[in-house]
């Protein structure tokens, strides 16, 4: 509270602080109750962690027929005092899979080697002036293979006026894909 004052010892632990700005106080007091000037220090508690927003590329989910995916992101600090003038831009990190971290990694980013076909993991670190670290996690698929459609049982020849197919991929579709029939 601003206009209390309680007895410290140097060294105390201020405890239980929230976000935002803070103002820490100290004077000095003898015996006969003389008082000094205030000494102070003002500082920002942050302990919110960053963010990150895809705005362009293969999200959570998604397949990609691109073997050099690019994403674009923005990243924010959602602690309401720091209106992103906290984040380290050269701290932002890249990654795909478990291969090297790209350092400084710009929005707009593009992988650094073509992915094979298969899950594939990036992941995007961002770190603020407290230390703060955000991480984004996308699961995404490579496919660059088409699929091959394959008739398993077809109608007799001559057939009535119905008849019916069954078929199959050489692969997996994905959460979108589909088959396409023409007759």
């Amino acid at each position: 509270e601003a206009d209390v004052w309680t007895e410290c010892e140097s060294g105390d632990l201020v405890e239980g602080l929230v976000d935002g700005n803070r103002t820490f106080d100290v004077r000095a007091q003898d015996a006969a109750g003389n008082k000094d000037n205030t000494d102070s220090f003002a500082w920002e508690r942050d302990t919110t962690e960053p963010e990150f927003e895809i705005t362009s590329g293969p999200e959570e989910g998604d397949w990609t027929n691109l073997r050099r995916p690019t994403w674009e992101y923005t990243e924010s600090d959602p602690n309401p005092i720091a209106d992103d003038k906290n984040l380290l831009a050269a701290t932002t990190t890249c990654q795909i899979d478990s291969g090297t971290t790209v350092s400084d990694c710009p929005s707009l980013w593009t992988a650094p080697s073509f992915l094979n076909d298969g899950p594939r993991k990036l992941t995007l670190t961002v770190q603020d002036a407290a230390g703060n670290t955000g991480t984004e996690i996308v699961n995404f698929t490579v496919a660059t293979t088409s699929p091959a459609a394959f008739l398993e049982e077809t109608p007799e020849n001559p057939s009535g006026s119905d008849a019916s197919f069954e078929f199959m991929s050489s692969s997996e579709l994905g959460p979108e894909g589909k088959f396409q029939c023409r007759t």
